[in-house]
Formats: C-alpha cells, sequence, structure tokens
C-alpha cells in the first residue's frame, strides 16, 4: 500500500469488514476529535460501541509531535481498551526511530481468542503497569494479513507490535 487510501480500498474489498469509515484523527497536545470527510467532528469516544466487534486502523507516519502527548497517546490506549486496533506505519521500518514507535516498547503480539480488544493480547514483553500492546503494521500487505489472523485468534499467528505507556516521559515531548 502507497497510501491509507488505498489500504481502506482493500479493506472495503475484504468481506469481513462489513463496513468501513474514514475518520480522520484532529488533534492538539491537549484535545482530540474525529472529523469526517464532510467536517463534522465527534470526540474520540464515539467509536466505543460495546454492542460491535469494531475495528480501528490508524493510519499515520506517527512523527508528528500530537502522537506523543498525552492526547495522542491517551486516545490510542482508550481505544485500545476498547476496540481491535492497528497502527499502520506510513513509513519504512528503518524510519521508525524518528517517530513515536522508536520511543515506545517493541514486542511480539499474540492471541487465543477471536475479536479481543487490542489491550487483551498477549505480549511476548512484560508488560508494565497501565501499558496497552497494539499490533503495528507497515505498508505490506503480508502485515495486514497477520494482523487478519491476530484478530481472528489463529493459533501461531504473530504481530509486530507495541506498548502504549501511560506517559513516554518529557524526554519524548
Amino acid at each position: 500500500f502507497r497510501s491509507g487510501r488505498e489500504l481502506v480500498d482493500v479493506l472495503r474489498s475484504v468481506s469481513a469488514f462489513r463496513v468501513t469509515t474514514t475518520w480522520y484523527v484532529d488533534g492538539d497536545r491537549s484535545e482530540v476529535l474525529l472529523r469526517t470527510r464532510s467536517g463534522g467532528r465527534v470526540p474520540v469516544n464515539y467509536l466505543l460501541d460495546a454492542a460491535h466487534h469494531t475495528a480501528a486502523i490508524v493510519v499515520s507516519d506517527f512523527a508528528d509531535i500530537f502522537w506523543r502527548s498525552a492526547a495522542g497517546l491517551g486516545c490510542l490506549r482508550v481505544w485500545s481498551q476498547h476496540l481491535m486496533i492497528a497502527l499502520v506505519a506510513l513509513t519504512p521500518q528503518r524510519s521508525w526511530s524518528r517517530s513515536v514507535l522508536g520511543v515506545l516498547p517493541a514486542t511480539r503480539l499474540t492471541s487465543s481468542r477471536r475479536a479481543v480488544p487490542s489491550a487483551a493480547l498477549d505480549s511476548e514483553a512484560k508488560i508494565a503497569a497501565g501499558a496497552r500492546p497494539v499490533p503495528v503494521l507497515s505498508v505490506a500487505p503480508e502485515s495486514l494479513d497477520t494482523w487478519a489472523r491476530l484478530v481472528a485468534g489463529h493459533a501461531g499467528a504473530r504481530a509486530r507490535g507495541t506498548l502504549l505507556l501511560p506517559d513516554i516521559g518529557a524526554e519524548t515531548r
């Protein structure tokens, strides 16, 4: 995939994703809102719906200071508690060190159950108090396939991930 739009097109073509909606994250260091294509805005909690199995794929380069802020990380942490989320990095893995992905602890994730929120995934790395495991995908199609197998709870599925920490420290801001 060369862009988030191509990724959305692929997801729409897969029957496992019955409904796909594109949201844009509008945020600064203090507040985060979701924006629709038409410009409407809703709070990030709008996606939290316990009645449905919802997946959220966050597509970014994760280099913006927003992703290192309490607002940006807090948004991802809330979603990971309730949704199956994945972070899709638009940059090559060798560039991740210049983003929040280079600051957060890396791990491998597994799951023995299907459709669980990301925070319920098993991590090979020890999870510090308050940290939330989240899959990290590259733009390669096989990365999306690995995540899909993880979401489906396939035995042996191991995905690259990170641990969203409660506070990544002042040195990263």
